[in-house]
C-alpha cells in the first residue's frame, strides 16, 4: 500500500506542484526535443513531429495502461508510468507500477523502477527494492541505493536525500554537503532549495522554511507560512491568507497583501491578484504596472508573452504592454479554482486546449502547427 501511495503522490506531483520544478533559465526548456514531442493520439501514445506525423509508437508489449509522467526532457527522455499485475485481476491479484523512459525515436531504454524522475544531465533520482539511489541513462548505478528517498540534482549540484526521516544535500559525488536536519526538503531551482523544519512545540506541526543558496551553502530562516520557489531572484510566500515576496536573501521585498501570486517572469513582472479580485502584474517593488478588469487569469511572461483567461474563460495570449496578440478562443484549463493556459517555451511553441478537450501546437504569431486532434501533448516539467 505505501508502494502504491508513492506512485499516485509522484503522478500527482508531477500533474500539480511538478511544475513547480521548471528546468533553470539556462537549461533551454522547449516543447519539441530533437523535433519531435510525445503526445497521446486516440488512446496511443505515440512520438510526434513538427509536421504532424507519427513518427514512432510508444509501447510495451502486453501492457494496456500507461500514463505519461514527464515529457521529452533536454536529455531527450520521456518518463511514464505502467500497471500490470504480477497476479492475474481475475484471480484477485492487485494492479503493480513501474516506470520506464523511452526516446525520441520511441525505443523502451530502462525500467523497472518503482519511482523515478527524468533524466537531466545523464542522471535520474530512481527508486527500486525499497531504497532510493540515482542512475545514469545506461542504467548504470551513479550514487548508490541506499536512501529512503531522492531528488533531482537539476541543474544543481547538490540534491536533497532522506535517511532516517530527515533530509541532508550530497553532492554528485555522494558526499554530504549540507548536515542532515530537515523534515522535507526540495532540489535547487534557479540556485536555491527550499528545505523545511517541522516545529510541534505547540502540539500542532507546523513548518519552519529555510531559503538555501546553492553556491555559498548558506541556510536562511524565513517566517512564513508556505515558501514557493525561486523564479527571477524572488520568491512568493504566504502569511496567513496573503502573498508577498521575498528576494535571495530571504528578506521581505513585497509585503504579503495579495490573494493570489504567481512567479516572476519576463520584464521584472508578476502576475497577483488583488483583494478586490483584480489579476494586475507588479514590478520588483510591488507597484502595479498592468490592471485587468475583467480576467479570470493571467500568466508569468515567458518567451515574450503571457497567457491571459478572459471572462469567458478563454484562453489568449498578451505582449508586454497587456496588447491581445492572439485571441481568446482556445480552452482554459482549471489550476485549482482558475482558468489557466500553458506558457510558450524557449522554441516558441506553446500546448492550446479547444473546446472539445483536444490539445494542439501553435506558435507565437498563433498559427496552428500541431492541429488540436491529441488527448494530451505531454511537456517537460
Amino acid at each position: 500500500m505505501k508502494r502504491l501511495w508513492t506512485i499516485f503522490l509522484l503522478a500527482a506531483m508531477a500533474g500539480t506542484i511538478g511544475m513547480r520544478f521548471l528546468p533553470p533559465a539556462e537549461t533551454p526548456d522547449n516543447l519539441f526535443v530533437d523535433d519531435v514531442v510525445a503526445a497521446c493520439l486516440y488512446s496511443r501514445h505515440c512520438v510526434v513531429n513538427k509536421q504532424g506525423e507519427v513518427v514512432a509508437n510508444i509501447e510495451i508489449d502486453g501492457i494496456e495502461d500507461m500514463i505519461n509522467i514527464d515529457g521529452f526532457s533536454p536529455d531527450g527522455t520521456a518518463l511514464y508510468m505502467y500497471r500490470y499485475y504480477k497476479i492475474p485481476y481475475e484471480q484477485g491479484g492487485l494492479p503493480w507500477f513501474d516506470f520506464t523512459w523511452f526516446n525520441t525515436r520511441g525505443e523502451r531504454i530502462l525500467d523497472n523502477y518503482y519511482t523515478a524522475y527524468n533524466f537531466k544531465n545523464g542522471i535520474a533520482a530512481v527508486g527500486a527494492d525499497g531504497k532510493h539511489g540515482y542512475i545514469d541513462k545506461e542504467g548504470n548505478t551513479v550514487i548508490d541505493f541506499k536512501y529512503e528517498h531522492s531528488y533531482p540534482f537539476n541543474d544543481s549540484d547538490i540534491a536533497p536525500v532522506r535517511i532516517k526521516g530527515l533530509y541532508s544535500y550530497i553532492n554528485k559525488n555522494d558526499e554530504t554537503v549540507i548536515e542532515r536536519q530537515f523534515n522535507d526538503a526540495r532540489s535547487v531551482v534557479n540556485g536555491m532549495a527550499i528545505a523545511e523544519i517541522y516545529d510541534i512545540s505547540d502540539g500542532c506541526q507546523k513548518s519552519v522554511y529555510h531559503i538555501i543558496n546553492e553556491k555559498t551553502r548558506k541556510i536562511t530562516k524565513v517566517d512564513y507560512d508556505y515558501v514557493e520557489d525561486f523564479f527571477n531572484g524572488f520568491a512568493a510566500v504566504r502569511k496567513g491568507e496573503l502573498y508577498g515576496y521575498i528576494n535571495k536573501k530571504g528578506e521581505e521585498v513585497i509585503a504579503p497583501q495579495f490573494t493570489e501570486a504567481e512567479d516572476f517572469g519576463e520584464y521584472g513582472l508578476a502576475p497577483v491578484k488583488t483583494a478586490d479580485e483584480k489579476w494586475c502584474y507588479v514590478n520588483e517593488k510591488g507597484k502595479i504596472i498592468m490592471e485587468f478588469e475583467n480576467y479570470l487569469g493571467i500568466g508569468s511572461f515567458h518567451n515574450g508573452l503571457a497567457w491571459f483567461a478572459d471572462e469567458n474563460r478563454k484562453a489568449g495570449y498578451m505582449n508586454k504592454d497587456g496588447e491581445v496578440v492572439i485571441e481568446p478562443v482556445y480552452r482554459a484549463h482549471n489550476g485549482g479554482d482558475r482558468p489557466m493556459a500553458f506558457d510558450f517555451k524557449d522554441d516558441g511553441y506553446a500546448v492550446i486546449q479547444v473546446p472539445s478537450h483536444k490539445y494542439g501546437v501553435i506558435d507565437k504569431r498563433g498559427n496552428i502547427i500541431l492541429e488540436p486532434i491529441y488527448s494530451s501533448i505531454d511537456q517537460y516539467a
